[in-house]
């Protein structure tokens, strides 16, 4: 990089024209694309920077924080029920399938125990009434064997009507017990539902206040539960999800700590609300407090080996490009470039200037 200083000699400003004069017959002025730069009349000092090969990278920032790597939000499934009982306070450790709070269901246990009862006995009567009816078909049918043709005309209608009687009862017993299993069903789901488990091992991290006594809204969060066993780097920036692949390492800065730590993406099928990394070497993982944060540079695009310049050397007037260089007795010149992709710190140069070329940096 070379340093000069530069002296003016024009006052007021520089008018550059971005379109070119007409036929010499007809002159019009193209007022519709002046720039005016303005010039200081006074001694300045500049850098002198070369157009060189390198790689242009569009970055960014993916903040992330120390976490327990594996939480669940608890909710009632049940509307409207009061909550008889929290067993647990934040901080509590519990085990799977633990109970954590339970609601009110009232008299579910005497009407589960009566609609239990009903059915097993309607159960019971229909299996009775169909070996009845077998037992009865059976004995007309053995007697029927040695008849006249009298006879056998009372006996098929005999048959008929002790057949038609068992049948109205078994469809009675039938209809009973799809109705009583429905209802048993229902019972049972909501003493399901009354009950709020533990679904995995771990630390209760989170419980509602004032919880007891009030009513159950379904679906309200009103218990975390935390696996304190694994932690892992976990970000909300969920937009960028679709840049990252299993097992690809990139390289994250901690806070506090010189260098870079190498991670990956851990259980990619469950970043929904946020995504996760863990460290490639399993050692790394001993000495973070939960809390600590991280950032990944993460690379949304990159072209490599092409003409670059730093991006303050880089200007724009009117939608177009342009450099400063130095012309004749070191009078500053504008020159018109083409850019590619743009990065934080540099320029890809796709047009209007070589490799080696100097240009000025303000």
């Amino acid at each position: 990089m070379l340093w000069g200083k530069r002296r003016l000699c024009l006052s007021g400003c520089i008018l550059i024209f971005f379109g070119s004069a007409a036929g010499c017959g007809n002159v019009q002025k193209d007022t519709d694309h002046i720039v005016i730069l303005e010039q200081e009349q006074e001694e300045n000092e500049y850098q002198l920077v070369a157009v060189t090969e390198g790689d242009v990278q569009v970055v960014q920032k993916i903040n992330c924080i120390y976490q327990q790597s594996d939480e669940e939000e608890l909710s009632f499934e049940i509307n409207g029920k009061k909550i008889e009982k929290v067993y647990v306070e934040e901080g509590d450790e519990v085990k799977k399938g633990e109970v954590l709070a339970e609601v009110s269901l009232g008299e579910i246990d005497l009407e589960l125990s009566e609609i239990q009862y009903q059915f097993d006995r309607n159960t019971i009567l229909l299996r009775q009434t169909q070996e009845d009816m077998k037992l009865a078909v059976d004995r007309i049918v053995t007697t029927g064997t040695s008849m006249i043709e009298e006879e056998k005309r009372a006996y098929a209608k005999n048959l008929a009507t002790v057949q038609q009687t068992y049948e109205y009862q078994i469809e009675d017993y039938q209809d009973k017990v799809t109705v009583l299993s429905t209802k048993l069903s229902e019972l049972q789901e909501q003493k399901k539902q009354q009950y709020l488990y533990a679904e995995m091992n771990g630390t209760v991290s989170y419980v509602k206040d004032n919880l007891e006594g009030t009513s159950s809204v379904a679906g309200e969060h009103i218990i975390t539960v935390m696996d304190d066993s694994e932690c892992t780097f976990c970000s909300e920036q969920t937009e960028y999800a679709d840049f990252f692949t299993k097992d690809q390492t990139v390289e994250m800065k901690i806070s506090g700590i010189s260098g870079s730590y190498s991670v990956i993406p851990y259980q990619m099928d469950n970043w929904n609300e946020k995504m996760q990394f863990t460290f490639c070497d399993e050692s790394d993982k001993q000495n973070f407090d939960v809390g600590t944060s991280g950032e990944i540079s993460l690379i949304l695009e990159e072209h490599k080996n092409v003409l670059t310049l730093p991006v303050d050397a880089v200007h724009n007037a009117d939608g177009k490009n342009y450099v400063y260089v130095l012309g004749e007795n070191n009078i500053w010149e504008t020159k018109w470039i083409t850019v590619g992709l743009e990065g934080k710190d540099n320029v890809e140069i796709t047009d209007g200037l070589s490799e080696g070329d100097m240009v000025i940096l303000k």
